[in-house]
């Protein structure tokens, strides 16, 4: 049944995902000024599927593309080629094999085009394959598309937090050099959700029927519990229910070793942005990373920080300049960024957002109150990730409230399966509330008061 239920979901997803990722492949693969980056260059797809990026590339003007897909899918991908032959499907060669075993010459290509985000940006573990692919097939100098910079977040999350009045020196322009190297970034927050705690506990409550015709199903009900609240939820999060700011774990894409990637620690200091005392069900995660095209930003920063004025409490009180957009025969152009974000309240995507449900409740006080902890991923060889979550609430506990579960506490540890998901989607948050160019750095924009942790 489990596996009947993946193939339906997938099915589901399928043109989902397809629409999303064409959307940003075709946009920021044939737009004039990315041309450059592609025309009369080697390019190689790496966890290819079924070709759509690699006919992209070609379509961009690539002189030769290589798909390299290790599963089934490399035949369909063939088929999509020869079909699209007219069009640069001749262009591209599919190779079917993991890209670790691949028979490519070492250093062969000028580009690097993949897909290599899962749950929670590492599921699947496609990105060791990308890093893979950076030291052994990147030419010295070579693009990689998803790119190592995202200025265009940068400029526009710093716009967005300093106009809401909520921590503008978390976008400062001295902590530049270091984001100009990040790619893809996970957010966590505490959140409150009574539904889906009391949800996850009912679903082992069948277990506990000491008459089930005749049998006694009792001595199932622990196992079954602690088996339900092991996996990972993945559903549209109403942001709503983040009672936190949210901490940041950059990985860089162009310097992150294989090794790194195998255990991704996220420190975590989450602030308490609630009214009062609150139960805290866990944490929710989601991502953002950036496709980006040739062109001088460091430039644009410094250009778009003239200019401005501040108030008396050194927030920004008018808007920058409009840049005039160069001239696409300019060598200091730039091509529009293309960035991708997974966060609450934006319109949803196939990851969804995920949340790790903790067994029993942490009772938190108000504002300012302040979770600390780590979320720990450690590969394994499942193609995927154990997640072990600790969180405690240093001090005195809260004062209790009646109408806060008896059952709750002021530390929690526990460990889930990000290769076993609950796939709780049937509410589909987002997609309508304006939210669209911060990168999702924690939640809902009011309750952006996150810090960064760039490792």
């Amino acid at each position: 049944m489990k596996g009947w239920r993946k193939i339906e979901r997938s099915k589901k997803d399928e043109k989902r995902k397809t629409k999303k990722k064409n959307s940003f492949a075709r946009s920021q693969l044939k737009k004039k000024n990315s041309q450059a980056d592609f025309r009369d260059k080697v390019v190689v797809d790496v966890g290819a599927g079924s070709g759509i990026l690699s006919l992209f590339a070609a379509q961009a003007g690539a002189e030769r593309v290589y798909a390299v897909e290790a599963s089934e899918m490399a035949e369909h991908a063939e088929r999509l080629c020869a079909a699209n032959a007219s069009s640069g499907g001749d262009r591209v060669t599919v190779v079917r094999s993991r890209v670790e075993s691949a028979p490519l010459p070492r250093h062969c290509a000028d580009v690097l085009v993949s897909e290599p985000m899962g749950t929670l940006l590492l599921n699947e573990r496609m990105l060791e394959s990308y890093v893979f692919a950076r030291d052994t097939l990147l030419k010295p100098g070579g693009r990689m598309f998803p790119v190592s910079e995202f200025l265009a977040f940068f400029l526009k999350a710093r716009s967005r937090v300093t106009k809401r009045r909520s921590n503008p020196d978390l976008f400062n322009f001295s902590n530049l050099s270091k984001t100009l190297q990040a790619l893809g970034r996970i957010h966590v927050a505490a959140f409150s959700d009574p539904q889906l705690h009391a949800e996850m506990a009912s679903k082992a409550s069948f277990w506990g029927q000491p008459d089930f015709y005749g049998v006694d199903l009792s001595s199932l009900e622990e196992p079954a519990a602690s088996g339900y609240f092991r996996q990972v939820v993945v559903d549209a999060v109403d942001p709503a229910c983040l009672v936190s700011g949210a901490e940041t774990r950059v990985v860089d894409f162009g310097s992150a070793t294989v090794e790194e990637l195998t255990r991704v620690v996220v420190p975590l200091r989450l602030v308490m942005a609630t009214a009062g005392v609150c139960e805290v069900h866990g944490v929710a995660a989601w991502f953002d990373v950036l496709f980006d095209g040739s062109g001088s930003h460091v430039a644009a920063a410094a250009a778009a920080q003239e200019g401005e004025e501040k108030d008396e409490n050194g927030l920004r009180t008018k808007k920058p300049k409009r840049q005039q957009a160069p001239s696409s025969s300019s060598p200091s152009s730039s091509s529009r960024q293309r960035w991708l974000s997974t966060a609450p309240g934006l319109p949803t995507t196939h990851w969804f957002q995920l949340r790790c449900v903790l067994r029993k409740p942490l009772i938190v006080s108000g504002p300012g109150a302040v979770l600390e902890g780590e979320l720990v991923l450690e590969a394994h060889e499942r193609q995927s990730y154990n997640v072990h979550l600790s969180l405690s609430l240093p001090g005195p506990p809260p004062p209790s409230s009646s109408s806060l579960s008896s059952s709750g506490s002021t530390e929690a540890k526990a460990t889930f399966d990000l290769k076993d998901p609950y796939y709780r989607q049937a509410a589909p948050w987002g997609g309508g509330n304006g939210w669209d160019g911060v990168g999702g750095g924690g939640g809902a924009p009011e309750q952006q008061q996150a810090s960064r942790r760039v490792l």
